[in-house]
């Protein structure tokens, strides 16, 4: 390969890494990571994104995927106005009605599933490459190996491929992008994509409800909020039941919807199924839980002396409260079923506050605990790219948009891998 193609940029390097794209899409965002201080990075992360959504393989008749490419076929058939559409979704008490409405809107143009996905990756890669990118923004100096790596596992903690489970993680990185800006980078704007969130998927209003409860109380309850995360750990099991009573507060049609998650037979069917997976199934996200408690731990008890050596102090205590008080209540309610992926939210915070706080440590005894959970880190980090591996096809990494309309019924990778 040609060095010069991932050196510093000329004045004419996005016009260049352009015309890369147009022949090799994965090219082009080496391209931009590695010239990831460039305002056109992002860019290129966001059209990578929608460039895989078109490419997305389904290779798999049990992925979540199938639900939305059926819903769509269904929408094919319908001959109703958008408006008349929408009106639709709110008589059937649709909450979350974004992804429906945008999924029917395709619909009216065209009969390819992969379109409705190249609007979808390119939404996920639009909060996606923002979200990384306010991250990487708030540190200054050179980012070390550790840093890199705390960065990917953020990167992939909702993967591009992700949008297999679409709407959570659309809601998910939405939701990110609109708490950062309020807590980070002090734009309240940020308050109206927190809220988007919730109509992408109706259960992130109890994520809006914790975040605004935070808000009310502050940083200065850090104490209060290890003393709950740390509970949280020793929490074994809820009772669905009680649960569903403390529920009856809320809208009626946001009961029905949660009935299906407080179900007892779901909740046995859900543990049926991890029960059939092998021990990389079985434990990979377990190995995040771990390593993340033990960081959030060294950081709570060192953030006094250490806080003093970082320019982002005020960020960095907002975050750790902010992680405690979130992974302390997910953490508590993890035993419902689903409930466990607000978990993976709050990793969103926590790799962001790791990656932030340990790129201004210097000294080998100040990172000696990264080396100790490093082996969980990448235990999850090697799965999940092997997860990626069963959504990802031969020419989303070989060819590009002049071979993208040629290369349907794509091979996954992970074939090659069984």
């Amino acid at each position: 390969m040609n060095r010069r193609i991932l050196l510093k940029p000329n004045e004419n390097n996005l016009s260049y890494t352009l015309l890369v794209f147009l022949f090799s899409p994965l090219l082009a965002l080496i391209i931009s990571l590695k010239n990831y201080k460039e305002v056109w990075a992002k860019n290129i992360v966001l059209i990578f994104s929608g460039f895989y959504g078109f490419m997305f393989v389904i290779g798999n008749a049990g992925s979540d995927i199938n639900r939305y490419k059926s819903r769509f076929e269904e929408n094919l058939n319908l001959d109703i106005s958008l408006l008349d559409y929408l009106k639709l979704l709110f008589k059937e008490d649709k909450f979350d009605f974004i992804q429906p409405f945008l999924s029917y809107f395709v619909s009216c143009f065209t009969s390819d599933f992969r379109v409705f996905l190249l609007l979808i990756g390119l939404i996920f890669g639009f909060f996606l490459s923002r979200n990384i990118w306010y991250v990487i923004s708030l540190v200054n100096n050179k980012p070390r190996w550790f840093s890199i790596l705390f960065i990917l596992v953020f990167s992939f903690i909702y993967a591009i491929w992700d949008i297999n489970v679409m709407r959570f993680t659309l809601a998910a990185h939405i939701f990110f992008y609109g708490v950062f800006n309020v807590m980070v980078r002090k734009n309240n704007w940020g308050y109206l994509f927190a809220l988007i969130s919730i109509f992408m998927h109706f259960s992130f209003m109890i994520a809006l409800v914790l975040f605004i409860l935070y808000k009310l109380l502050g940083s200065n309850f850090v104490k209060i909020y290890f003393v709950l995360f740390i509970f949280s750990f020793l929490t074994s099991e809820l009772n669905l039941s009680v649960v569903k009573e403390q529920m009856s507060i809320l809208p009626q049609n946001l009961i029905e919807k949660s009935d299906d998650y407080l179900n007892e037979d779901y909740k046995e069917k859900r543990e049926e199924l991890n029960s059939n997976k092998n021990f990389r199934g079985k434990y990979y996200q377990s190995s995040l839980k771990w390593s993340v408690g033990i960081l959030l731990t060294f950081i709570y008890f060192k953030r006094n002396k250490e806080t003093k050596k970082q320019t982002n102090k005020d960020t960095v205590k907002n975050l750790l409260g902010f992680c405690l008080l979130f992974l302390g209540v997910f953490n508590i309610l993890s035993n419902i079923p689903s409930m466990n992926r607000f978990q993976f939210l709050s990793y969103l915070f926590a790799f962001a506050l790791f990656y932030i706080y340990f790129s201004k440590l210097t000294q080998k005894n100040e990172i000696r605990i990264v080396y100790l959970v490093l082996p969980l880190i990448l235990f999850y980090f090697i799965v999940k790219l092997r997860i990626g591996l069963e959504f990802t096809g031969i020419f989303t990494l070989l060819g590009g948009p002049v071979t993208a309309f040629f290369s349907d019924n794509d091979v996954p990778l992970i074939d090659f891998l069984k």
